[in-house]
């Protein structure tokens, strides 16, 4: 039997070899609360474990010198916000700032066409690029603020990634995403609607 068995993204399960116990261990504890509401009280054991960073992943990332403004990096698809990236950009934009950004993720081609077809309609300068994925820390040297503009998480590790690179967060108060801003979570935007504080940054 097989130690450790992964059951969905951030949730692990240690199996003992005699199978005589179990423990479920979450990587938030948002995490945790939604089993509980969802399934139930575990049976067994239950710690929430965070994502940490190696030691290596405490280094800044310097931006390329023609780094973008604003990165997103996840995958093409509405519940990671990236609709809501693209008409921030568009706005942006429309209101005289000539912001440039970059979407580096994974998609089908459908999604990454549909949105190529709302950011041509929404931007009005300097198009967005979408880049396949890549390392993180190769993709942060690619602009000079991240924006998390999710609709839903559990403790995203590419925000911990960000923060030990040293890099400018816009994240959204979603999920454990506030567990990791213990004490700042008034900094954090409504999901859905990551307008203003990139205007702030682009104003910087």
């Amino acid at each position: 039997m097989q130690p450790f068995r992964a059951l969905g993204q951030g949730t692990l399960i240690k199996v003992h070899p005699d199978s005589h116990w179990n423990v479920d261990t979450d990587v938030s504890a948002f995490e945790a609360e939604t089993y509980r509401n969802k399934v139930g009280a575990p049976r067994c054991p239950a710690h929430v474990v965070p994502n940490g960073l190696r030691a290596d992943e405490f280094s800044l990332v310097a931006p390329a010198h023609d780094a973008a403004d604003f990165l997103m990096i996840g995958e093409l698809r509405d519940l990671k916000g990236v609709d809501v990236f693209i008409e921030a950009i568009g706005k942006l934009q429309g209101e005289g700032f000539p912001a440039r950004a970059v979407i580096v993720g994974p998609g089908t081609e459908e999604d990454r066409l549909r949105y190529q077809r709302l950011a041509d309609e929404r931007v009005s300068g300097a198009p967005i690029v979408f880049r396949p994925s890549m390392p993180a820390r190769k993709a942060f040297a690619l602009a000079r603020i991240i924006v998390l503009p999710s609709r839903a998480e559990s403790l995203p590790y590419i925000v911990l990634e960000a923060a030990g690179a040293a890099m400018p967060i816009i994240a959204t108060n979603v999920g454990g995403i506030p567990e990791i801003f213990a004490g700042e979570t008034e900094r954090l935007v409504p999901p859905g609607t990551p307008m203003r504080s990139p205007r702030r940054c682009a104003a910087r």
